[in-house]
């Protein structure tokens, strides 16, 4: 097999010469790059071959997740996995929408530690015991919150991509002409989108979607705009 080629990138001095010393004495594993920060981690990217980026969520400069968001669009070819030292549901969701493979705290063994990154590399989505945990503890807080009001959440699945947008949008209390710019819209037809998603999910008024869609968990995740302006 292959060594896998590896670029760690974490400000923790400590963290890092550690990983770094264990991680480079393993056959299986091409340690290419170490680096302090995600800035750090993007210009060697642009030097260097790597296969898997491992990058810690919270750094300086640039951070992990935006690091992570450049990565998978100028070079779609790298991998990203997440590390970090906690255990913030917040991070988790982020990373998965930046594009990463997979999320990692920085507590597991370094054996189990390369083999996820060969699995990664493989195209197989890795996870830690604890962020797994995190993310099944979500997803069941979820469902028991869409049970609330299953009118509403079934009229919001059956929304066209383009309404489904618009809904999106409206959870963030955006304005109609703010729903256009980010579509491509003219503010008329944002207008027609609007009253076609109050329509659909029985609502009477914006407020009202953005308040039922609190309630069941639905919406535009916190960095939706950020994605959109990619």
């Amino acid at each position: 097999m292959r060594p896998l080629k590896l670029l760690l990138a974490d400000d923790d001095r400590l963290t890092r010469e550690g990983l770094a010393e264990l991680l480079g004495e393993r056959d299986d594993i091409d340690l290419v790059a170490v680096v302090g920060d995600g800035a750090a981690a993007i210009d060697a990217l642009t030097r260097t071959i790597v296969d898997v980026a491992l990058l810690d969520v919270d750094m300086p400069v640039l951070d992990g997740i935006t690091a992570a968001r450049i990565t998978a669009a100028r070079h779609p070819g790298v991998t990203v996995v997440m590390l970090t030292a906690f255990e913030q549901e917040g991070f988790l969701a982020q990373a998965l929408s930046a594009g990463a493979q997979g999320f990692l705290t920085k507590d597991i063994p370094i054996d189990q530690l390369a083999q996820l990154l060969h699995s990664a590399a493989a195209g197989i989505t890795v996870m830690g015991p604890r962020p797994t945990a995190m993310l099944a503890k979500s997803y069941r807080e979820q469902a028991a919150r869409r049970e609330d009001d299953p009118e509403f959440t079934k009229a919001v699945d059956k929304l066209s991509p383009r309404l489904r947008n618009v809904f999106d949008l409206l959870t963030r209390a955006e304005s109609n002409q703010r729903i256009a710019d980010l579509l491509g819209l003219s503010e008329g037809t944002a207008r027609i989108y609007v009253s076609q998603v109050l329509t659909a999910t029985g609502c009477s008024s914006r407020a009202e979607v953005a308040v039922r869609a609190v309630k069941v968990g639905l919406g535009a995740p916190s960095d939706w705009l950020d994605a959109k302006a990619d």
